[in-house]
């Protein structure tokens, strides 16, 4: 409807033709084409004021109707879905929950009416607002925290399995990454809306909260203080599933086994799609197994001092996976551009082949099986880790193999006769290997 910049009112010029719009250099203007604002002599700086109103109705999704609002990722100017700190004023009915992003600051009621400020001092990248006739169908406490489940219907079963849920794994995640910023989180059902991570608080729908309410929790750090811009990766995925399902729920979810099965789909984790396109299980499973192999690689303590240096030196900054990279080998001391190269930026993965395998019995004690692994489908020969699993007679004994040749032989002693060989690269590698065989003496 109207927009100042420096203070002035400035012209907007909406979704006209091009002859329609010459620009004049000594006039400031707003361009408008669609979704998309272009402010002339903008690299002056200073503050740009936009006014308008909409009424929305958006079967699953944003919506502003007398029974329920919703309003998620496009309501608010952003630059380049750039990271920004927000104050919220909203105005509704004195009965419903009026919630969006950060600390409630102010809460008035005036007859009918209420209204609240929240004001959120970590700069992100998606501003969320819900508001409805809630029931506040549950509430738990923990570090001087409130912790809520919201709800259209009541379930209080569903309600304290949740609120729980959101406490013990903002505890988990603040003892391992750093203070968590909010009074609180809670937990919103919403009628249609499937689901976002809103950081100080995450709206889902009720059919999904019993297992989703952890993970976004979790984006308030990947996502939410270390922000991500979600146009070139979706980096903050691949590190909230690995926090929330690999070490707070220990792959109860099964993403590692789905995380597994993506090593043939030719697409990069560090690639740019959608969270829920068609390579959304890439950016989700796969990321999580990829940081899982990482923290074999390098030790669970130095995984984790590595993202907690991520979240206290990246807060309210733009990150890529090439700043993740770069915390990682500066926190751990170790040069991993091999790790991230191959497995990152990475799109094709190797296939492990079993060449000779042949056992004896040596002179003294016990076997000794002599193994030959190569690698193919690679441009050039990864560095690759996985276990190999002897069944012999005294029981089943596993190997650590490492290899970054094309091929390379191997050679084990058991103290009882093998019998069968099994490769194992689960949490180790992407690389396909070979169903188990049997060993000759």
């Amino acid at each position: 409807d109207a927009a100042k910049y420096l203070g002035k009112p400035v012209p907007v010029i909406e979704n006209k033709d091009l002859a329609d719009s010459i620009l004049d250099k000594s006039q400031t203007v707003i361009l408008q084409s669609g979704g998309m604002f272009y402010l002339t002599h903008a690299a002056k700086g200073g503050n740009l004021e936009l006014q308008y109103d909409v009424s929305l109705n958006m079967r699953g999704s944003d919506k502003t109707t007398p029974d329920f609002a919703l309003l998620t990722s496009y309501w608010y100017p952003s630059i380049a879905r750039g990271a920004a700190i927000s104050t919220t004023h909203i105005e509704g009915p004195k009965d419903w929950l009026l919630l969006s992003n950060g600390n409630l600051a102010a809460e008035k009621v005036d007859g009918d009416r209420k209204s609240v400020l929240y004001k959120n001092p970590v700069a992100v990248c998606f501003h969320e607002m819900v508001a409805g006739p809630y029931i506040e169908a549950y509430e738990t406490q923990d570090r001087g925290r409130k912790f809520r489940a919201w709800q259209l219907t009541e379930d209080k079963t569903r309600a304290k399995h949740d609120a729980e849920m959101a406490r013990d794994a903002v505890a988990f995640y603040e003892d391992r990454l750093g203070k968590f910023p909010y009074d609180g989180y809670d937990v919103v059902d919403t009628p249609d809306f499937y689901g976002v991570e809103c950081y100080s608080f995450t709206i889902l729908t009720p059919r999904i909260t019993s297992w989703a309410t952890s993970h976004e929790a979790g984006h308030t750090y990947f996502g939410g203080l270390v922000p991500n811009s979600y146009i070139h990766s979706i980096w903050n995925e691949s590190l909230t599933q690995y926090i929330d399902s690999v070490q707070f729920k220990q792959n109860s979810d099964r993403s590692l086994n789905m995380g597994y099965t993506t090593r043939n789909t030719k697409i990069a984790l560090s690639s740019p799609y959608l969270p829920h396109g068609p390579f959304g299980d890439v950016g989700y499973y796969r990321g999580a197994y990829v940081m899982k192999m990482l923290e074999n690689e390098i030790g669970l303590d130095k995984m984790n001092g590595a993202l907690r240096k991520l979240v206290s030196s990246r807060t309210g900054k733009m990150t890529e996976w090439s700043d993740i990279q770069k915390i990682f080998s500066d926190s751990t001391g170790q040069n991993l551009d091999w790790f991230f190269r191959q497995w990152v930026r990475g799109d094709t993965f190797p296939v492990i082949s079993i060449g000779r395998i042949f056992s004896e019995k040596p002179p003294r004690e016990g076997y000794e099986t002599t193994i030959s692994l190569s690698q193919s489908g690679s441009s050039e020969p990864f560095h690759l880790r996985l276990v190999a699993i002897l069944q012999t007679d005294a029981g089943e004994v596993s190997f650590p193999v490492e290899f970054s040749e094309k091929s390379r032989e191997f050679l084990f002693k058991t103290p009882g006769r093998p019998r069968r060989l099994t490769l194992d690269p689960f949490g180790w590698t992407l690389a396909s290997v070979p169903s188990s065989i049997p060993i000759k003496q």
